[in-house]
């Protein structure tokens, strides 16, 4: 009685059934075995499929995975890369920082917390005309006098992130640095 009971309903049993009988694909012993396709169930995957959405109700005697992989995610053995990789030589830092655009340059001095590349950024920034104001802490170009204390021309704007025109800026020309005031005010 205990053989015929193995014979029967035992693991082997089971899927040696499932196996003989593919054609009978409706059985919900095939649905058990196999998983079941969720579009049987009314739910189109195809259509609006999310990343790590399940395909198919999953079973417990197979071995395929029911999500698929999110095609965006990182790989697991991506390392987060430092903004700026250090370089060995003075004149690769010049090069490279010269190639960013003034925006850039602009978020590495606000925003990186490296000081020799918020220096660097700043040499690049002289270099195309920008300079400081110590009281405003703000970035000037261009600047043309209009009367006593008033100038116009370009600054960057912090709150807007952009580079902008004015024709109404109010402060003293002493206010403005030089790239050689700029280092030496970090100095102090």
């Amino acid at each position: 009685m205990e053989e015929e009971f193995k014979q029967k309903y035992s693991f082997a049993a089971l899927q040696k059934q499932v196996s003989e009988k593919e054609k009978d694909k409706d059985k919900a012993i095939f649905k058990l075995w196999n998983g079941m396709n969720l579009d049987e169930l009314g739910m189109s995957v195809q259509d609006n499929k999310l990343p790590g959405q399940p395909t198919k109700i999953i079973s417990p005697f197979i071995d395929d995975n029911a999500t698929q992989p999110d095609p965006l995610s990182k790989p697991h053995d991506w390392i987060k890369q430092k903004l700026m990789p250090r370089q060995n030589s003075v004149n690769r830092k010049k090069e490279m920082f010269s190639q960013f655009s003034e925006e850039t340059n602009f978020y590495i001095f606000y925003n990186v917390m490296d000081e020799e590349q918020q220096l660097w950024a700043v040499e690049n920034l002289y270099m195309r005309g920008w300079r400081y104001n110590l009281r405003k802490e703000q970035w000037f170009k261009e600047l043309q006098l209009i009367n006593k204390n008033l100038y116009s021309g370009k600054y960057f704007s912090i709150a807007n992130w952009r580079i902008m025109e004015s024709s109404q800026i109010d402060m003293q020309e002493s206010d403005l640095c030089t790239l050689e005031q700029f280092f030496n005010n970090q100095n102090q």
